[in-house]
């Protein structure tokens, strides 16, 4: 399953993309999440991030985090949340196959 959201992710917009994330990972063991369409991630944007990793490990599945803008790979650099996340500095398309071919 692939989810590409944008704008930003804040606590506003945070609800939204937490329910597309767990729709997701009911429909799939692996989500990739293309971030190049984020402007700005927020605290609690990463804390989504990380919970919703955290809950598919929990269940066998994976998260992957793809094409992150630099401000955004900059934010999640300067929390550590860059050495906690599954994040591929690939595309989303080329991911995928590969992922699934290992699995």
């Amino acid at each position: 399953m692939h989810l590409a959201p944008c704008g930003e992710l804040d606590i506003a917009t945070v609800p939204h993309l937490d329910r597309a994330l767990r729709r997701a990972h009911a429909s799939s063991d692996l989500v990739v999440l293309d971030l190049s369409g984020l402007d700005l991630v927020d605290c609690s944007g990463a804390r989504l991030l990380l919970e919703a990793d955290r809950r598919m490990r929990g269940d066998g599945a994976r998260l992957i985090i793809t094409r992150v803008t630099p401000e955004v790979a900059w934010f999640l650099a300067l929390i550590g949340m860059d050495r906690l996340l599954e994040i591929v500095d690939d595309d989303a398309a080329s991911v995928e196959p590969a992922l699934i071919a290992a699995a």
